[in-house]
């Protein structure tokens, strides 16, 4: 049998009230399985799954480059707390956004 142990909430970018960040705690230092979640009203829902060999805020660390880099599609976050996956399109974005993410 197959045991697991769930861990966090942890946050990816810190902010007041947010959970402590991933970057700053012994758990971000170990690999594994990894969630990322909003929360909706009827409670948290995962909007991606992840698994890495490495530690996982060196993997964190891939995924905020490949971000900022424009590899990885970008969701709406307001969307996402009403249980709804929409992708912003880049070509549609005002000029000074593009910019600002280029």
């Amino acid at each position: 049998m197959l045991e697991l142990e769930a861990v966090g909430p942890f946050s990816w970018i810190a902010s007041d009230g947010s959970p402590p960040r991933l970057f700053d705690v012994p758990e971000g230092r170990k690999c594994g399985i990894y969630l990322f979640t909003v929360p909706t009203a009827e409670g948290n829902s995962i909007y991606w799954v992840g698994q890495t060999s490495q530690p996982i805020r060196s993997r964190l660390a891939t995924h905020s480059r490949e971000f900022l880099a424009g590899t990885y599609n970008v969701l709406d976050v307001a969307d996402l707390h009403v249980g709804k996956r929409t992708k912003w399109l880049r070509s549609r974005w005002p000029s000074r956004k593009r910019l600002a993410f280029s």
